[in-house]
């Protein structure tokens, strides 16, 4: 289901390799906003893995913004992502970095996803000093 392998052999955790994927699904554009995911249940079974692994798999994507939980209603894709053509089948003119990207209705808004960093908000001397004052 969702295309999803299973590499027992990595020395990835299922955890992270369905996380990559999934991640990569809806970046792309397959799995859109507001697409409701299968239960845990049925995926747990579906992969062969504890069903554990796939809540942890929801929750990990939720914190990072990729999906929301609805209560009594199940998992679904976030709003407000936008897919992001794949590099391999992207124009060789675009040298832009494959990344995720939030529509907000306001520019000063600073996204705290995780993976996303942003340089011109952080002051790399107040950064060094807090560094040095936990040595």
């Amino acid at each position: 289901m969702y295309s999803i392998q299973i590499d027992r052999e990595s020395k990835l955790t299922v955890t992270r390799q369905i996380c990559q994927q999934l991640r990569r699904i809806i970046e792309s554009g397959q799995l859109t906003a507001g697409t409701r995911l299968l239960p845990t249940r049925v995926l747990a079974k579906e992969w062969g893995i504890a069903r554990n692994v796939v809540i942890e798999v929801y929750e990990q994507l939720t914190a990072e913004g990729y999906l929301e939980g609805r209560v009594g209603s199940g998992t679904y894709v976030a709003e407000g992502i936008i897919p992001v053509p794949n590099p391999r089948t992207a124009p060789s003119s675009s040298k832009q970095p494959f990344q995720r990207q939030i529509i907000t209705q306001h520019e000063h808004v600073i996204d705290f996803a995780t993976g996303v960093s942003r340089s011109e908000h952080v002051s790399t001397t107040h950064l060094g000093q807090v560094f040095e004052s936990s040595l």
